[in-house]
């Protein structure tokens, strides 16, 4: 079985792809960050920052729900780790996630 492995390099990439063109004058951080926000009780949440001077931008993907989004307001969040999800957790089409290191970072194996 081929396992998918989302570390936060290659979420981070993506995300720069879709919206580095409609933000071409910010940086885009090279990592996103795996983070739980009590907001969004589905899972966790990548986020990604973007940076234009003194303004900074944050980008949201909601790992469930598959949503990516910028995020207007500034927010409290925990950085997770390996043994904040246990269990794993169910995305919305039924694939189970589990949350590990890989390469020093925490990345999520989809099963």
């Amino acid at each position: 079985m081929i396992k998918k492995i989302e570390t936060p390099s290659s979420v981070a990439e993506l995300l720069r792809m879709k919206y580095s063109p409609e933000w071409e004058d910010f940086k885009f951080d090279e990592k996103a960050k795996l983070i739980k926000v009590a907001e969004i009780k589905e899972g966790p949440v990548w986020m990604l920052c973007a940076y234009k001077n003194n303004e900074k931008i944050v980008f949201l993907w909601e790992v469930v729900t598959k949503f990516a989004y910028l995020c207007p307001v500034t927010f409290a969040y925990d950085t997770v780790d390996v043994n904040m999800y246990s269990k794993g957790f169910e995305d919305d089409r039924g694939a189970i996630g589990e949350i590990f290191q890989y390469n020093g970072e925490v990345s999520i194996r989809w099963k």
